[in-house]
This record gives structure tokens, C-alpha cells and sequence, in this order.
């Protein structure tokens, strides 16, 4: 359980994502995450909800909590290592998104098509719907790589993502 603002802030540390990531993924104010950190060593103030809600998305990220006689965290053992991503500028005409990630000890390049990111928000623009779905992008483009399935080239077109678990 999510106790302290330490160890909120420890969480948020393991998880590489900032105040402002956390609060639109939680669902709450940037100024909740601001508050629930500012209490340190004490214990969270904020209701239930929201506490649970910045839970959910910390443990998403592989996150455990732990207290066993003080509050701390950790990266679940399951948790493989994100690869790192370096977005390319958009070519207009071209319909894709280019990008290179480092994972498995090697850059890889990929293209991202413009359909495969607006089949879930065809009105948005591509750019913001990749920075939205990056994580499920990267979590494609890994498993490409570990299932060797790149061009000759070394690189992949991602034409596709799974789709979204709709939250119970």
C-alpha cells in the first residue's frame, strides 16, 4: 500500500515518469501528486480513491509496494527493461512516425503507420497520438525484436497495436 510521500516520490523514480505523466494517467491533478510527496516520511493525506488510483498506475509500471515495518518499493522481478525511444521529426506525406529505441545491447528502427495510431482517435493528429501510446508501441516493437520478426534491414513497420482493455 502507498503510504508515505517518500514513497511515492521512490515509485515515481523506478517507474522514470514525471509528476505531471503520473496525474493524467491517475486521473488526478498534478498539484494532488505535488501534495501527496510534499508529506515525506508522513502518511498520505489524500482520499482513498486517489491514492489507489496513483497505485494502479505505479503497479501497471511494475512497481511493488512494500511495508513490511517501513514503507518502501521495488520493480517486480517480472518486469522486463524498457527499451529507450528517440522519436524521429515527422516527414509530412510519408504516414508513418519514424523512431529508433535501444533495447536487447542494440539500436533499432522502426515506423509506426498513421492508421495503426489513429484507429483509436482517427481526429487526432499522429504525433499525439504516438507520444499517448508509446509504452503499447514500445511494447510492440520489443517483442518484434525478441521474436526476431525485422526486415532485412534490421527494422520494422508497426502496422498495427492491440487494442485496449476496456477498465473494469
Amino acid at each position: 500500500m502507498l503510504t508515505t510521500g517518500n514513497q511515492l516520490r521512490a515509485a515515481r523514480a523506478l517507474a522514470d515518469m514525471d509528476q505531471g505523466t503520473l496525474a493524467k494517467r491517475a486521473g488526478v491533478n498534478i498539484n494532488t501528486i505535488s501534495a501527496m510527496e510534499k508529506r515525506g516520511g508522513h502518511g498520505l493525506t489524500s482520499g482513498l480513491d486517489k491514492i489507489r488510483a496513483v497505485m494502479k498506475v505505479l503497479e501497471a509500471e511494475g512497481v511493488e509496494f512494500l511495508n513490511h515495518g517501513s514503507p518502501g518499493v521495488r520493480l517486480s522481478g517480472s518486469v522486463q527493461p524498457r527499451p529507450m525511444l528517440f522519436r524521429r521529426d515527422d516527414v509530412p506525406g510519408h504516414g508513418w512516425v519514424a523512431f529508433a529505441f535501444d533495447y536487447a545491447g542494440k539500436r533499432h528502427t522502426a515506423f509506426v503507420l498513421y492508421e495503426a495510431l489513429q484507429a483509436s482517435d482517427p481526429r487526432d493528429n499522429p504525433e499525439n497520438l504516438f507520444d499517448e501510446q508509446v509504452h503499447r508501441i514500445l511494447n510492440v516493437a520489443a517483442e518484434r525484436v525478441d521474436a526476431n520478426l525485422l526486415d532485412s534491414d534490421g527494422k520494422m513497420i508497426i502496422g498495427e497495436l492491440p487494442t485496449l482493455e476496456p477498465e473494469a
